[in-house]
């Protein structure tokens, strides 16, 4: 009896919400809501700023020291990209998952969970670099 309740519940709901939910088009939504974030005054401070920071750190002497090394050390090819950052993410929550064992008052039960949660999800995130590079790629050319 409760299940066939909780059909028509299903049902009717399904129903109401396909009546009075109106059709929208995400592309044209994205599209609106872009504009109008990009037409906001906090995003064109910001914008400002970023322009300011990006110029002064392209002049400064740090910059010159560092982007060597940098050049050096980051491989040019997108999925060694992403599967490095993968596993430098496995190995940064590894440490936090280590440090919250060494506290000497522990947070809870279960406060190990999200550091090894994110931990798995970055071994994924190393084990699929390739599609993800693509993927990256991809929406670079079609911006």
């Amino acid at each position: 009896m409760l299940v066939r309740v909780f059909r028509w519940w299903t049902f009717a709901q399904g129903v109401v919400s396909a009546l009075t939910t109106p059709r929208t088009d995400v592309e044209a939504s994205d599209r609106e809501v872009e504009r109008l974030v990009r037409g906001s005054q906090i995003a064109m401070a910001v914008e400002w700023l970023a322009g300011r920071v990006r110029r002064a750190w392209a002049d400064s002497a740090v910059h010159r020291v560092a982007e060597p090394i940098r050049a050096s050390l980051l491989p040019a090819d997108h999925p060694t990209r992403v599967r490095l950052a993968g596993v430098i993410m496995t190995i940064a929550f590894a440490v936090a998952t280590l440090l919250q064992r060494l506290e000497p008052t522990p947070l809870g039960p279960l406060s190990w969970i999200l550091p090894v949660a994110a931990a798995g999800a970055s071994i994924v995130v190393a084990c699929a670099a390739g599609p993800i590079a693509r993927a990256l790629e991809d929406e670079d050319k079609t911006r």
